[in-house]
């Protein structure tokens, strides 16, 4: 059984993984569980990345390659902040980051994904239930640069790493010698687009010392 027993926790599936988050239970929680699925079979819950603040009564959405986590009540008063967290193939939750935020702070909404959309709808704000709804793109793409001398990526291999943004500098070339480069673009969500990479350049001759 999961360690303690939260009410108004998120939950979601994705991957053959069950997730829980936040909660209230002695207190408003961050705690992040998961667990395998078997069939009607829930295996041993583990511990994962927990929400940076703790929230209750929000929406956990789940994509291919992400947690989302859409507002709710920190005990103080309703939240606005959309996070996200990327999953690996393993099932273990990674850092939490802020994706965006709604209007105002919601509580007790409900929250799909459709086609690259989070729709909220209902639930409450500090003074009373409410009946709008909104929708919003996810966004916020990150790029992947590599570069090696050989077409195998492996010898002089350098990379820039995940990392928003268009631009991305590797340092340290050799003089004089052939590099081929290759980029890649993956979505918030963790959807990665097609490997471009381009033809080998030589980088040019090393300046003479004076």
């Amino acid at each position: 059984a999961k360690a303690a027993v939260g009410v108004g926790s998120g939950v979601a599936v994705s991957g053959g993984r069950v997730y829980v988050a936040g909660g209230l239970g002695a207190g408003v929680e961050e705690e992040v569980w998961s667990a395998a699925l078997a069939g009607p079979t829930v295996g041993p819950w583990t511990v994962a990345t927990p929400l940076p603040v703790a929230v209750f009564r929000h929406s956990l959405l789940a994509t291919g390659g992400a947690l989302i986590s859409v507002a709710g009540h920190d005990g103080a008063g309703a939240v606005a902040v959309v996070r996200a967290a990327r999953l690996s193939a393993d099932g273990s939750v990674g850092a939490w980051e802020i994706l965006g935020a709604l209007p105002a702070g919601r509580f007790g909404h409900g929250a799909a994904l459709e086609t690259g959309n989070i729709l909220v709808a209902g639930g409450a704000d500090d003074f009373s239930a409410v009946a709008d709804s909104h929708q919003a793109a996810l966004g916020g793409s990150e790029y992947l640069l590599e570069r090696a001398q050989d077409g195998g990526f492996s010898v002089d291999y350098a990379s820039s790493n995940w990392r928003a943004g268009a631009g991305a500098e590797l340092a340290g070339l050799t003089p004089n010698s052939p590099y081929f480069l290759r980029v890649r673009v993956r979505s918030r969500t963790g959807v990665e687009g097609a490997l471009l990479v381009t033809p080998s350049t030589r980088t040019p001759a090393a300046v003479p010392a004076s």
